[in-house]
Formats: structure tokens, C-alpha cells, sequence
């Protein structure tokens, strides 16, 4: 075992990395923003510190910058509570670093200089770490790990970044194809490939279970009835979920997933506009007649 892996990680090397000023030439003013370390370029022996930002990964592509949060948890901070789907601004005051000793420092404090720019509470000062107030239970518990398992959270980031994407892509597909209960889908299909527990496993299984899903997606379609295509000149039917009536209506256009219409017969000049997902999904639409198609010269 090397050196570097026996004391662990020098702190101070990151600091140089990512522009912090050293301790000596920080005298603090009213002002904060936040900042973390990461640990990057590594192989199976042992940990190696990257000398610039730029060796280790471009600022854009290991940061995807975001000017707000959505809360996940729940958290409160200056007097007020924010619950679960509430949105808050990126900024120190939000993140569980902010005034926060961590490897015998405090990084992240009101007036620090980061690249000659004092940090501030209400900015985000760093660009580069936020770990929301939300979470401060789990980044407690984080800061007390030994290396290896701080190595193994490292190594898991990308795998759990595509797992919680493909449970997006789920909801999203699910929504688009009228697939209900998709808690039960997702738990049904991840406790499947789960049980294939080595990297062999998956590598033998893989083209047959791609080329199976796209046979049954193939075998699906053509089972399916054509689902109606609508287009602006049509008229349609749906419900108003406030009477409960239905309402008759000219589409009038489609665009940015919204759809306009205009009310005929008994509903004559009122104007509709939906979110065409919702529209589709909770009004029962139905074509009544389709628009004229263009006649050739």
C-alpha cells in the first residue's frame, strides 16, 4: 500500500485546485459562498490529486450548472420550512457546507475569497458543490467515512445517476403510452436485472434481452389500434372536468406541448388552451371530423 493511501487526502491540494485563496491571506468580511473538495483521478492501487481543475475534468462538463432546487426532503433554514416539490435558489445559505468544518477546515464561510470574489449567503459563490440543507443527516454520516468507502460513494455516482434516469425515462414513457401503475413496473423490472449479480452475467444477457424488447415493442404495435393523430382544422369532443359536460371545440393549434381551441355549436366563442399530455390523458378527447385534406391542383 502507498503512502498517499495511508494518509489519505491532503486537503490543501484541492484548495490550490480550485482557487482558494490559502488560510494565511482570508480575512473574512460580511459576504459567503460555498465550496467543496473532489477527489478525482484515480486507479485500482491508490489516489492520485489532479494538478489543475482542467486535468481533471472541463468546469462545465463535471458541474451542470442550476439556478434552482427542487426539495426532495424537506428542510428548514432561517425561520422557514420548505417541503417536498418546493423550489429554491441554488445559493450558501441552502447548502449543508455552508460555515461547515470538514477535513480540519472551514472552506465555505461569509467573505472568503474565491478568485478575488468574496462569498456570499445569497450567491453561489462556487458554481461547484451544492449539498442541500435536506441532506445534512446523510453528508454527517458522509464525512465520518474511512477512504475506501468514501472511494466506493465516488465510484457509485454514475451508476446511481443512470438508475434514477432510467426511472425518469420510465415515468415519462409511462405517461406517454398510458401504462399504469408504474411503481409496480419499475420494482418488477429492477428486482429482475438485479439478480443477475456479476458483470458476466450481464454481458451474456444483454443482446438477448435487446433484441427480445425490440421483437415485443414490434409485436405490441401491430396489436394496438392506430391511436388518432390530431392536427389543427379538427373537430373534436372532450370532457370539462369542472361540469363534467362535453364540450364540442375546432383545434386551432399545437405547439411547445400546448393545444388551443375554440368552442362550436352550444359552446360557440369560448376559447380552451390544455397542456396536451393532460388534455389527452384526463379530458377523453375524441375526433368527431377530421380536417379537410388539401385538395391537389
Amino acid at each position: 500500500m502507498k503512502d498517499s493511501e495511508n494518509k489519505g487526502v491532503d486537503p490543501d491540494l484541492f484548495e490550490q485546485d480550485l482557487g482558494f485563496e490559502d488560510e494565511k491571506d482570508i480575512e473574512p468580511t460580511a459576504e459567503a459562498e460555498s465550496v467543496l473538495l473532489e477527489t478525482d483521478a484515480e486507479d485500482d492501487s491508490a489516489v492520485a490529486v489532479t494538478s489543475t481543475v482542467e486535468e481533471a475534468a472541463p468546469h462545465e462538463e463535471r458541474v451542470k450548472k442550476h439556478d434552482t432546487y427542487v426539495v426532495q426532503k424537506g428542510f428548514s433554514a432561517e425561520g422557514l420550512t420548505y417541503h417536498p416539490g418546493d423550489v429554491i435558489s441554488v445559493k450558501c445559505k441552502y447548502c449543508a457546507l455552508w460555515n461547515r468544518e470538514w477535513l480540519g477546515k472551514v472552506r465555505c464561510s461569509p467573505g472568503r475569497l474565491l478568485e478575488d470574489v468574496p462569498m456570499s449567503a445569497e450567491r453561489f459563490s462556487c458554481e461547484t458543490f451544492f449539498v442541500c440543507k435536506e441532506m445534512d443527516a446523510e453528508l454527517n454520516a458522509f464525512l465520518k467515512m474511512p477512504l475506501p468507502e468514501v472511494q466506493t460513494v465516488k465510484r457509485l455516482i454514475p451508476s446511481l445517476k443512470r438508475l434514477l434516469d432510467t426511472e425518469r425515462w420510465l415515468a415519462d414513457w409511462a405517461d406517454r403510452n398510458n401504462v399504469e401503475n408504474v411503481p409496480e413496473v419499475w420494482k418488477n423490472a429492477k428486482g429482475f436485472i438485479m439478480a443477475f449479480g456479476s458483470v458476466e452475467q450481464i454481458g451474456y444477457i444483454d443482446h438477448f434481452i435487446r433484441s427480445y424488447c425490440t421483437m415485443l415493442a414490434r409485436r405490441e404495435k401491430e396489436r394496438r389500434p392506430t391511436r388518432p393523430k390530431y392536427e389543427a382544422g379538427d373537430w373534436v369532443d372532450f370532457t370539462d372536468l369542472k361540469s363534467g359536460q362535453t364540450v364540442s371545440a375546432i383545434i386551432l393549434s399545437m405547439g411547445r406541448g400546448l393545444i388551443r381551441l375554440a368552442g362550436v355549436k352550444a359552446h360557440s366563442g369560448q376559447k380552451y388552451e390544455f397542456p396536451m399530455k393532460e388534455w389527452k390523458l384526463m379530458h377523453g378527447p375524441r375526433i368527431v371530423r377530421k380536417t379537410a385534406e388539401p385538395t391537389s391542383v
